[in-house]
Formats: C-alpha cells, structure tokens, sequence
C-alpha cells in the first residue's frame, strides 16, 4: 500500500508537466494554423522555446538556418529592385528589414509573443515569459520559425512564413535580366581581363562578362571610372555565400551543439577563408586595381598563405595573420556576379564555389573562437568581461578586462583581431596560472548548484518546484546589478528562502539564489 501510496504520488506530481506539454503542442498547431502552412508541430514548439526552458529542444540551431536564409532573401529582393543603390546603402535598407528591432515589431504584430517560452515550467505558477521577452529573444524566434519551415520544405516554406510576417522577397523577371546583363563596360577593360583563364579555373563560362568585370574592379582602379566597382557584387555574393555554408553545416552535424555551429559557421564565412581561396587558385592576379598597398600585402599575404596550404594548416581566420580585406571582398563579388549571371541558380553558385573553398570547415579542425571562450571561462566563474580600446597611430590596442585587472592585451591594425589577440593572450595567462578568476566557495559550486540542480532536487524529495522573484534592481542602465530570491516549500508547508548575491542579469541573479537555497536544503 505504501508503494502504491508513492507511485500516486509520483504520477500525480506529473500531471501539471504533462497538461503543460499538451497545452504548448496545442499552441503550436494554433500558430501553424495562423501560418497556414504544414510542418509538424514539434518542430514550430522548438522553434518557440528558449534553452533556458530546459527541454530537450530549443531554437538556437535552427535560427541560425533562418538568420542565414532571412538574410540571402532580402539581399537579393533589393539587389534587384534598386540597382541605382550603392553598398552602403544597400545595407543600411537591409539593416532596416532584418535587424532585431524590426522582426521583434513584426512579431508583436502577429502576436507571437503568446507563444514563446523563456523559463522552466513551474506548476502552480503564472509564467512570467511575456515581462522578460527582450526585441532579441523576439527576433530569434522569428527566424527559428523560418528556418524550422525551411528544414521541411525548402525555399518555399521558408518564403511562406518570411512573407506571411510582412516581409517582401518578390521581384520582376525584367528586373532580374536586367541585372543580368550588367552595366555597360568599355572595351579597353575587357580587352584587360583574361576572361578564358579566370572562366578556365571557375569552370563556368559567364553570359555577361560585364558582371565579371565589375567583380573584378577595385575603386584604385583606372578602370573604375568606366566600371561599377565590385562592392555591390560584394553585397548580395556575401549573403549567398552566408546561405549555402550555413546551410551545409547545419545540414552536415545535426547533432552539434548550437554554440559549435556558430564557431562552424563564423569559421566558414571568414574573410581569410575567402582570401586563401583566392590566393590557393590565383584568382588574386585577375583583381583590377592600382594599389602599391595592395600589391605588398596581397604578395606577402600570399607567400604566407601557400605556405600554410603546403603544410596542410587551416587557421580558419584564428591565425595571427590577418588577410587583406579586398581578397575577400573580390571572392564574395565573385559569387555575387555568377550568383546574378545564371538566373540566381544556388546549385551552380556551390558547384563552381563548394570546390574552391576545400577542405570546408568540420568540428574538428575548428577551435572554439578565443573571445567566446574568454566569455565562458568568465560566465563560469561569474565573473564580469570588458573590453577596452584606445588608438595608437594606426594600431588598436585591445584590453580584456575583470573589474580592474587586465586578463589580457592585444595590437593590431584591425579592432576585431586586436580583441582576438587579447583573447588569446589572456586565456594563455589563465592557462599557465593560478589565474586571476580565482573563484569563490559560492562559485566553485556553479556547475553542481544550478537552477536545473535544484529543481531537480525538488523532484526528488516531493517538494513542489521553487519559486524565483525579483528582489531588488541597482545601478544605473548600463550597469544594471539584479537581486532575486529562491524559495521553496517544503514539510508541513515550511517555506525556505534565500537571497542571492547581486548579478548583472536576471537569470545569473536566479542562479545565485538558487546555489544558496541549495547549500541551506542540503545543510538541513
């Protein structure tokens, strides 16, 4: 009796997880209705839950699919519509559609906000997803719920939900042969270019040699002033190459973790990845331009990069060299020209290009990228990260910063690889030392005393789930500190509660809290 007494019990403090399971799958179909388009339920749910939920499926994959996809569909829209448009302006329009401000509107005005899940389930408890749902948690959703119809049903899907939310991707076929056709280019640049050699190694023979000329022009050309230079090329051949390599690794490692397929995907649309292709396959000796500058670098760069391909080292843009910027910028024209040259056909543009980019990234061959790594060793020990700047002549000097040490610094003519490099040097200071995140008794136990943790002692024990709030908020809005307490009750309806300790977001504050409830409950 008593056992069966137990099991009652058990399944009786099952329940409200159970109805809760059925409640978010019957959400879905609701919003899969409002779409009026089919794909399994299960899928559009991952695409409405957070990691933070702690269910074995999140939006964090598939959004990157949608991002990448998002992206590509209105870059080519505009490419199209405004040819008159420069790149940065381009960009800017793009910006204004795509950014998270934008689809976080979009999604409020199809109420999606209803359906989204940030927190754990907690019975008896009202959810508060809808205060804590920022513009970004929004935004990605948006593009989960794209690219999860892009998972099932291709371009097609995707364009669905892309243009049920408001968002044009449509164009003229006159638009499109125009584009085709190129601007008008002088005979004197074209009798320049060695249109058989380049075609020769691309293995695909342009319509519109105009196209290519206009990929291959630097503004320090002469020819620029009878060219287009490259840079709208550059922008629509940057969005497609972001389509089809996130495409292939999201498809090739589908049970890679989402922080993995973003090291992947940064790795593989790398600029020096680009650059190496170019200089592997000689497609740098075709670029028109009249740079002394460039001349030096792309040479130098070269010798380095050859050398490195000789013996069989891929950096993926983690090396100290950094490449020059207009090899990856004339690669992504590249693509961008016969991306427009055959008709927007995706399949050729991997089949000229796919081989170029040999050996593609795998998980491997890719080290996690050293500022994100910065960012866990520092979330792991709860410790606030900071960069700092400053410009010395034409040199960046980045600094890593925890409150008022410096983890690490590092100089570069570049912003991006000066963060790099502090990164680097930090993270090799930390190996070799003590180190100076030197955690204290409440977070050495951050990996054993999480919220999970606790709710899963709750579980054990027969107590309900524990209860977070919000006990106080200081400092001023860029440097917000959050207080939450952690209660639980438990034997005869005694609750236990805890404050934790201040913390610059609201869940790490949750996370605090809940450590200390759990040192109190396991002391008891």
């Amino acid at each position: 009796i008593h056992n069966f007494s137990e099991l009652v019990s058990k399944g009786t403090e099952k329940l409200p997880h159970l109805r809760n399971r059925v409640e978010r799958m019957m959400q879905a179909i609701q919003l899969r209705k409002a779409i009026n388009y089919n794909i399994p339920a299960s899928k559009i749910l991952e695409a409405l839950t957070a990691a933070n939920c702690h269910e074995p499926y999140c939006y964090e994959r598939i959004e990157l699919l949608g991002d990448a996809y998002l992206k590509w569909a209105v870059s080519t829209r505009l490419y199209l519509k405004f040819s008159d448009f420069p790149e940065g302006e381009l960009t800017i329009t793009r910006g204004k559609i795509i950014s998270n401000s934008a689809l976080h509107y979009l999604a409020l005005e199809k109420g999606l906000e209803t359906y989204v899940r940030i927190n754990p389930f907690v019975p008896g408890r009202e959810p508060t997803d809808l205060q804590e749902l920022s513009s970004k948690v929004l935004a990605n959703v948006v593009e989960a719920l794209i690219g999860a119809y892009y998972v099932h049903h291709g371009d097609k899907g995707a364009r669905h939900v892309v243009e049920w939310l408001g968002i044009e991707t449509g164009f003229s076929d006159a638009e499109l042969q125009i584009a085709r056709a190129g601007s008008v280019v002088s005979p004197e640049v074209l009798n320049s270019i060695d249109f058989e050699g380049l075609e020769n190694t691309l293995g695909y023979s342009f319509g519109s040699r105009n196209l290519l000329a206009q990929a291959l022009t630097h503004s320090s050309s002469r020819q620029a002033s009878m060219v287009p230079i490259y840079e709208r090329l550059e922008f629509i051949g940057d969005a497609v190459l972001d389509h089809l390599l996130t495409r292939h690794i999201y498809f090739s490692y589908k049970d890679l973790h989402p922080g993995r397929l973003t090291d992947l995907r940064c790795a593989a649309l790398n600029s020096e990845s680009f650059a190496r292709a170019m200089v592997k396959h000689k497609l740098h000796a075709h670029i028109l331009h009249e740079s002394n500058d460039f001349h030096s670098q792309i040479k130098t760069y070269a010798k380095h990069a050859l050398n490195m391909e000789e013996n069989a080292i891929y950096s993926y843009g983690f090396g100290a060299v950094k490449a020059p910027k207009v090899l990856g910028d004339v690669f992504q024209s590249l693509v961008g020209a016969l991306y427009i040259d055959s008709g927007l056909n995706l399949d050729q543009v991997w089949k000229v290009f796919e081989p170029l980019l040999q050996p593609l990234v795998t998980p491997e061959a890719v080290p996690i990228h050293p500022v994100r790594e910065l960012y866990e060793l520092c979330d792991k020990h709860m410790k606030k990260l900071e960069w700092d700047y400053s410009l010395s002549g034409d040199l960046f000097l980045a600094r890593a910063l925890v409150g008022n040490k410096v983890l690490g610094r590092g100089t570069n003519v570049q912003k991006k690889m000066a963060k790099k490099l502090a990164a680097i040097n930090a993270i090799a200071k930390l190996d070799k030392s003590a180190s100076p995140l030197t955690p204290s008794q409440e977070e050495k136990t951050s990996g054993e005393f999480s919220r999970q943790a606790l709710h899963e002692l709750c579980s054990q024990r027969g107590w309900p789930c524990p209860d977070y709030n919000t006990h106080s908020e200081t400092g001023p809005a860029h440097a917000k500190m959050f207080t939450c307490t952690a209660s639980v009750r438990i034997e005869q309806g005694e609750k236990q509660e805890c404050i934790g300790q201040p913390r610059p977001t609201i869940n790490k504050a949750k996370d605090s809290a809940a450590r200390m409830l759990m040192e109190t409950l396991q002391k008891s």
